[in-house]
């Protein structure tokens, strides 16, 4: 089965698209923005639910329920590195997590947490992983726009850089040749 090569070149350039709008979105995350951008939830805690894994290497996993909230925040992490969140059900906290439009653009799961305050205190604080994957995702996603882009006007619109180059150096050979 062969694939009709305008619609090949179309693939070429949503593809280019989509990775140009992971890649920004990612850098509007890791450039002009803080953790206010974060979606904020405050409440007292339900529940907490502290897990340990792992055998050479101990990872910890943290759940937290609010009360005016039906969403379940959480974190995994290397226990030593953060996993675990000290809170204790009926504390009022406030959690800084992802808002939904951010998992179309950085892949994080929905909830995660990212800062948690208590009384106005950092409780915890892994705002630079938040910035070190957008970072990540920017310059992977921004590479993969720029390779899809020059993929996509040298198949469908017969545009390259060996085409420009002969076509603008090409022409002056010819003319000094000529005179």
């Amino acid at each position: 089965m062969t694939i009709n090569p305008k619609y090949r070149d179309n693939l070429l350039g949503v593809a280019a698209i989509i990775a140009l709008f992971i890649g920004c979105g990612n850098a509007i995350e890791y450039f002009l923005v803080d953790k206010n951008y974060l979606q904020q939830d405050e409440g007292n805690v339900t529940k907490v639910i502290h897990e340990t894994y792992g055998e050479r290497i101990l990872y910890a996993r943290t759940e937290i329920e609010l009360e005016k909230n039906k969403k379940t925040f959480s974190l995994k992490d290397k226990a030593d590195d953060g996993g675990y969140i000290e809170v204790t059900e009926r504390e009022v906290i406030k959690i800084y997590s992802q808002q939904w439009f951010q998992v179309l653009f950085n892949f994080q799961e929905p909830g995660k947490i990212y800062y948690v305050e208590r009384g106005g205190e950092r409780v915890y604080n892994n705002l630079s992983e938040w910035k070190r994957r957008a970072f990540y995702y920017m310059i992977v996603a921004g590479g993969c726009a720029i390779a899809l882009t020059l993929m996509y006007f040298d198949q469908a619109k017969n545009i390259s850089i060996a085409n420009w180059y002969q076509k603008k150096f090409g022409k002056r050979k010819e003319q000094l040749n000529n005179s």
